[in-house]
């Protein structure tokens, strides 16, 4: 028991400054979203098993819609 609650805090201790980090607009006028037709810019993601996947790659020529989440509830 002792252990696993050591382990939670280390793990908290570490963790908390790359939530600390994360960039997130002041306000809405800090938003720059990608407008209808525009191109996606190149970039690299995770995909579901953790792999790189380049995201211009799986977008080619398909028109796709693309919702990003914050996550922050």
């Amino acid at each position: 028991m002792r252990k696993t609650l050591s382990a939670a805090v280390l793990a908290a201790w570490i963790l908390l400054p790359v939530t600390l980090a994360e960039e997130v607009a002041a306000g809405p006028d800090g938003v720059r979203p990608l407008l209808i037709g525009a191109t996606v810019p190149p970039v690299t993601v995770a995909g579901g098993d953790g792999e790189a996947v380049d995201l211009g790659e799986v977008l080619s020529n398909k028109p796709t819609v693309v919702i990003f989440y914050r996550g922050g509830w």
